[in-house]
């Protein structure tokens, strides 16, 4: 007679799957956020008030830098747009903000939701047994 035992790790496996979710999450969240603050201030603060831009090539300047468990946006005097940071002193000596200050301004708050909202619907997921799978919670965001 052969004794046989077989270990049900399902659980164990879907926790797993879970944790690695949450680390992607993590992971990714600060790059989706980069891309979201640049999107707002190209579509708002450079588009619109207070400075207008009549072409592409400042919104050229406003890049986003990406890593794992990083992410940040820059309004630099790259080659594209040299005079990027004379716009961004016009801007707070005429208005009291450079344009990164102002979409920090009006965005964090959205973006400190929006980071909460996700967070709780993973957890909400995992508590009640599910697989939690990250999804940018940027990416159909407005305000």
């Amino acid at each position: 007679m052969d004794l046989t035992a077989k270990v049900n790790s399902e659980g164990f496996r879907k926790k797993l799957n879970n944790l690695k979710n949450l680390d992607m999450m993590f992971k990714s969240l600060p790059g989706h956020v980069a891309h979201f603050l640049r999107d707002e201030v190209v579509d708002s603060e450079l588009n619109f008030n207070p400075i207008g831009r009549i072409s592409g090539i400042l919104a050229g300047s406003v890049t986003v830098e990406q890593r794992p468990y990083y992410g940040s946006f820059t309004i630099n005097g790259n080659t594209q747009a040299p005079y990027a940071p004379y716009v961004s002193n016009w801007m707070k000596k005429n208005y009291g903000f450079t344009p990164k200050e102002s979409v920090l301004r009006r965005a964090v708050p959205v973006v400190m939701q929006t980071v909460d909202n996700e967070w709780r619907h993973a957890v909400d997921i995992i508590e009640r047994g599910g697989s939690y799978v990250y999804d940018n919670p940027f990416y159909q965001s407005t305000f």
